[in-house]
């Protein structure tokens, strides 16, 4: 009962003194870029990601694909 007790007021006393982060702006969400997929190959050497972000310039998105090499 004391340890469920010490982790309790531990945890209690955590949540209180971490920092807090800067509020999410309206132009920092629309900036940002979405991930739409990940896939790994058969064989696990390459990952293949498929993002998403807004193009102001030209009014559209921007689709691309990253292809990593998993192995070294």
């Amino acid at each position: 009962m004391k340890c469920y007790l010490l982790v309790l007021v531990v945890a209690y006393f955590h949540c209180f003194s971490t920092e807090t982060l800067p509020k999410l702006t309206i132009d920092d969400f629309l900036n940002s870029t979405q991930y739409k997929s990940l896939s790994l190959s058969p064989d696990a050497g390459y990952l293949l990601v498929h993002s998403l972000r807004p193009a102001w310039e030209s009014n559209r998105y921007e689709d691309a694909l990253w292809l990593y090499r998993t192995e070294t």
